[in-house]
């Protein structure tokens, strides 16, 4: 995916200068995870991390690496990391550096699951090394900032990807609540306003997809584990498939359809044959 060039500048580091000797960068490197270090920002993602520490020596630095993860989600480093020393003591602007990089880094080797925006703007979902079941979500803002949330499972992970990038759209609509916040339209230029209406369409149908892709997987999922339980529950009936349909306000025949659909969902049964009983 080529990325926009404005969007690259944001993603440039402010604060943080690479360490250019070899011999000065494994140094510096070899002390990233020392058990004494001072650790103030720490990002990984299926592919690479990125860590920002304090050296015994007072230096504020950042780490940038390569890892590969195992089937146990065991993770190593791999290749050579590269090593940044700090021209700032500037909390939050440590934490935005430690943040730009990690999503640069993430949109280049492909740690990035999802993502979405309109030039310098973007919104990614980047799963960490345990898989998309904990995520974090990142977006850069219209004053030049970025900022990202953690989240715990999947359905949370898309749920709040989708959210941002509704938001990001709603900057290209017209709503009292974006004039009463004074909220500019994204610049469009060279294009005609037709473009707004454009990335706007582009953006909602990307936070719609996503969010319905995942949520159809998370609730056929949870359908048949729902039945597992069941089984394990035996006769109680508050906890049945019709007072579930009750709750959800639907029919019993249409929620049964579709417990029996995900029951033959093979990869479910697999992975639900798999978890102690």
């Amino acid at each position: 995916m080529t990325h926009h060039p404005t969007l690259k500048a944001t993603l440039t580091l402010r604060h943080a200068i690479e360490v250019k000797s070899i011999d000065e960068a494994s140094t510096l490197a070899a002390s990233a995870d020392a058990e004494d270090t001072d650790h103030l920002y720490g990002y990984i993602s299926e592919r690479g991390r990125v860590l920002a520490w304090t050296s015994p020596a007072g230096e504020h630095l950042l780490y940038e690496g390569a890892i590969r993860v195992a089937d146990d989600y065991e993770w190593t480093p791999i290749g050579t990391p590269r090593i940044y020393r700090f021209d700032t003591t500037d909390r939050a602007e440590i934490h935005g550096d430690a943040l730009r990089l990690f999503l640069s880094q993430s949109l280049n080797n492909g740690g990035v699951r999802r993502s979405g925006g309109w030039r310098d703007r973007i919104v990614a979902l980047v799963p960490e090394e345990v898989g998309a079941k904990e995520s974090k979500i990142i977006r850069t803002l219209a004053d030049g900032g970025i900022e990202a949330t953690h989240t715990y499972n999947v359905l949370d992970a898309y749920t709040k990807y989708a959210e941002w990038v509704n938001a990001l759209a709603a900057e290209f609509g017209g709503t009292d609540e974006k004039l009463e916040a004074h909220i500019e339209t994204p610049d469009i230029a060279p294009f005609s306003p037709i473009v707004a209406g454009i990335a706007q369409a582009w953006l909602l149908r990307e936070a719609a997809d996503a969010a319905l892709e995942q949520t159809r997987a998370s609730l056929k999922f949870s359908l048949a584990g729902f039945t597992r339980l069941l089984e394990l529950a035996g006769n109680d009936s508050r906890g049945s498939v019709a007072e579930l349909a009750r709750s959800l306000q639907t029919d019993r025949p249409n929620l049964t359809r579709m417990i029996k659909t995900a029951e033959k969902d093979a990869r479910i049964a697999e992975i639900l044959d798999s978890l102690p009983r």
